[in-house]
């Protein structure tokens, strides 16, 4: 008995040691365990975030693709209005020409048009002097008339009376 105490006094120590390495390697495995769990984790969603990436990469590589159309389409567009605009300049500056053109002749017809309503005026004064001048003769002649008439009607009747 004394013999067995004495190995159970020196396998004591070594069965605590044991049990503390057998803890120690416990605990090791379960915080590998974990570890482990949580690199699987990490591996799932990386592979997640890299199917997505994937999936964005492929949506982008459309849009560049739709984007590179569109840009040809806009630069061809860009092409067709720039040459419009030139065609539109040349116009404007035909038009300019042609206004200025237009404003000389206005300014000859505002020119002619004064003058017509000057003339206009000279020959509604004209037109007054001689309506006066008219009426004055015609008063003339009235008074004449009034006045030669009976001469001229007695000088008929004496005429006429020498005839028979």
């Amino acid at each position: 008995v004394k013999q067995l105490a004495r190995i159970c006094f020196v396998l004591d120590p070594r069965t605590k040691r044991f049990d503390q390495q057998r803890r120690d390697v416990d605990r090791r495995l379960k915080e590998e365990q974990d570890k482990l769990k949580r690199t699987q984790l990490e591996l799932s969603t990386t592979k997640e975030s890299l199917k997505q990436a994937e999936n964005a990469t492929e949506k982008a590589q459309l849009e560049l693709s739709t984007t590179k159309e569109s840009l040809k389409q806009a630069q061809s567009t860009n092409k067709t209005l720039t040459e419009e605009a030139a065609e539109l300049i040349k116009r404007l500056a035909l038009s300019e020409e042609d206004n200025k053109i237009l404003k000389l002749s206005k300014d000859r017809v505002e020119q002619d048009l004064e003058n017509a309503r000057a003339a206009s005026e000279k020959l509604k004064d004209t037109h007054s002097r001689q309506d006066t001048e008219l009426s004055s003769l015609h008063q003339q002649l009235h008074t004449l008339t009034a006045a030669t008439v009976p001469n001229l009607q007695a000088e008929n009747r004496r005429l006429t009376e020498q005839t028979s």
